[in-house]
């Protein structure tokens, strides 16, 4: 008569002994930690995503021999090409103050989110070796790209200040100026919640890498860079939708703020928070369903 031999589980004996409360600490090798322990252990890897973000910088623009001025000078041929296609020839610059003040600060505000966006979808495909080498939280990665693009739109952000203030008309600096950081924190969170968003879909989509850059295009040209809003003053629910587009609320205050030497609207400031916040709340939770995903892909 036929035996059936009983395996032992690989665990028996290994646990006796050990605190129950420790043991509720333990979790199977690349399950998903509860969403309050994954937001701490992401902090706690806070050192690694700068870490990330610097070597990052470095080896993009390292490649290049002009390195970092590609920061300025990417945005700046752009607004030139803007300039003379939309200012000069379609002549949608009618009608606005300090136009090229206008173009710049829409053009060098826009690249900043459509770069960190762009990078930052490849936050889990570009980082495969360096996720099935080392444990750390997969928010790590999407986090040190938007970091890194933090980091690099400083150098844009003070040449876009310089250029306003260079070429005619020349605009002073005032205390309004001071509210720019805050605006671009608001931003910069909000790109972080698309950068999770879209790292989350690239890593099980590969093609998406693809069809963002036709996405960030069209977003481009629907979010007031080379016009504004006042264009479609005649259609009222059209002119309200184009307001509340997160990257002309963005606009707007930057060149209200540095232009126009006015204190935003409170309106345009609530947009910019009502997209910020729930986006990279949102952002951070889908990526955060998927981790123990990614590791497997």
């Amino acid at each position: 008569m036929s035996t059936t031999r009983v395996e032992a589980a690989p665990t028996a004996g290994l646990l006796d002994g050990i605190p129950p409360e420790d043991l509720r600490r333990l979790r199977t090798v690349g399950t998903r930690p509860p969403l309050g322990e994954y937001i701490a252990d992401v902090w706690a890897h806070r050192s690694f995503i700068w870490a990330l973000a610097v070597s990052g910088l470095r080896a993009n623009n390292g490649r290049d021999k002009l390195g970092n001025f590609w920061l300025v000078l990417s945005p700046v041929m752009n607004g030139v090409i803007y300039f003379l296609v939309f200012g000069v020839m379609l002549g949608t610059g009618k009608g606005v103050p300090n136009f090229i003040g206008f173009l710049v600060i829409g053009v060098f505000m826009f690249t900043y989110s459509s770069r960190a966006i762009a990078q930052g979808a490849k936050a889990i495909t570009g980082n495969r070796k360096l996720i099935q080498t080392l444990r750390f939280p997969r928010a790590v990665l999407p986090m040190a790209e938007v970091v890194e693009q933090l980091l690099a739109f400083g150098v844009s952000f003070v040449a876009m200040l310089a250029l306003v203030m260079v070429v005619p008309p020349w605009e002073g600096v005032t205390w309004r100026w001071l509210l720019l950081l805050p605006a671009i924190l608001l931003q910069t969170v909000f790109n972080a919640g698309l950068v999770m968003i879209f790292a989350r879909l690239t890593s099980r989509i590969s093609d998406f890498t693809n069809i963002l850059p036709f996405m960030l295009r069209g977003w481009l040209y629907l979010s007031g860079i080379f016009y504004t809003v006042e264009r479609f003053a005649h259609h009222p629910t059209l002119k309200r939708i184009f307001e509340l587009n997160p990257a002309h609320a963005f606009l707007t205050i930057a060149r209200d703020l540095v232009l126009y030497h006015r204190v935003p609207d409170l309106g345009v400031w609530l947009v910019a928070l009502g997209w910020a916040v729930p986006v990279a709340a949102l952002g951070f939770i889908l990526f955060w369903r998927a981790e123990e995903t990614y590791a497997r892909d």
